[in-house]
This record gives structure tokens, sequence and C-alpha cells, in this order.
């Protein structure tokens, strides 16, 4: 039974839709750019890692070239297959499930990665989706997330989030911050820039 709501249905439509292409854009990126501002606080290998909105694969196979035991998820079976087939030779854990509840996903890890996901996500699911994303932060473990800002693409139902929602959660959820910093967008698009944080689980 599928349980997602109305509004995660139609984003996963247009990411299985366009799979093929987002994927290319994304594997355009070189991981090591986009984690930069963030890299000394991420654990040395071999460490658990839950990529949680994996796209086109390519940080769980950065990750996991690295030397760490990576969990890789994904709400789209169309960009879990793109993600298979260029990242195949890599051991990483493919697993289909989606925010709020990521069924399937058992366990904690030292690292969680959230990126470019949340904005996906409607008004009523990102806190409990915060919530669990940090139930998943084992002790001493961090959590990453990364929010994109400009002018949304409503045709994927993403929406503008303002860091203070996760400055919040983490608080809440008994998390420390430990970076909040401004990036530029990596594909280089106008008017777009990101937010990257940072929490530990003490």
């Amino acid at each position: 039974m599928d349980t997602l709501s109305v509004h995660a249905r139609l984003v996963r439509a247009a990411f299985d839709r366009d799979a093929e292409a987002l994927c290319a854009r994304y594997e355009g990126v070189d991981p090591a750019v986009l984690l930069a501002p963030v890299a000394d606080l991420l654990p040395e290998p071999p460490a658990s890692v839950l990529d949680v909105g994996c796209g086109s694969g390519r940080d769980a196979a950065a990750l996991a070239r690295a030397g760490h035991q990576v969990n890789a998820v994904d709400a789209s079976p169309a960009m879990l297959r793109e993600a298979r087939r260029r990242h195949g030779d890599v051991p990483v854990r493919w697993l289909g499930s989606a925010l709020p509840l990521l069924e399937g996903v058992d366990g904690r890890f030292d690292l969680v990665t959230c990126n470019a996901v949340l904005m996906f996500l409607a008004d009523g699911e990102r806190g409990p989706a915060l919530g669990r994303l940090c139930s998943l932060v084992a002790p001493g473990g961090v959590l990453l997330v990364a929010l994109r800002h400009g002018a949304p693409d409503a045709s994927r139902g993403m929406a503008d989030v303002d860091d203070a929602e996760v400055l919040a959660a983490g608080r809440d959820h008994g998390m420390s911050l430990l970076r909040h910093v401004r990036a530029e967008d990596a594909l280089g698009r106008a008017g777009t820039s990101w937010s990257l944080m940072v929490h530990r689980r003490p």
C-alpha cells in the first residue's frame, strides 16, 4: 500500500519522469566540492552512513569509495535505477523509501545526510521528517542537511524552506549545532544558493 501523501506522489512522479536528465545534471557536480565547507566535521571511515534522497547516487558512491558503509535511500524508483546503473560497481545498499516515515530504514548511523530533499516535502511533513532524521543519528554522530534557496521549481513541488525550521528541529531533538554556512550553487544557477547545517547527537 502506498502511504505517500498526494503531494509526495506528485513529487515522485516528477522525478520518475525526468530521472535520466536529472541524474546527468547531478553527476556533473563533484561531491568533494559540495562537502568542502563541512568536510572536517564528517566522521572518519569506516562509518555507517545513511544518504536520504540519494538522487543519482553521486554522494553515496563517493562516500562508499572513501571507505564508509553506505545505505542510500530515494523515493523515486526511476532515480534508484539510474543510481544503480551509474554506481553499481560501488558497495552501496540501495533502498526505496521516503520521508517523513522512511519505512524499512532501521538502526542508527554515524552520518545521516539529507541533501536537497526537505524542500520537496509538504509543510506538514517537514517537522516529522526532521524528527525522523534526528532519531536515526547515533550518539556522537552527525546530521548534515542541505537546503536550496531561490525561486522554487513548482513543477516538481518544491518550496523555499527557511533555515530556522531545521535549526529549531535540531534543538528540539537534543542535537548540537556544529556549523551553519551558506554556499554558492555548484551548478552556477543565478539566484540560487545553499545552506549547509551540521548537527551532532551528544
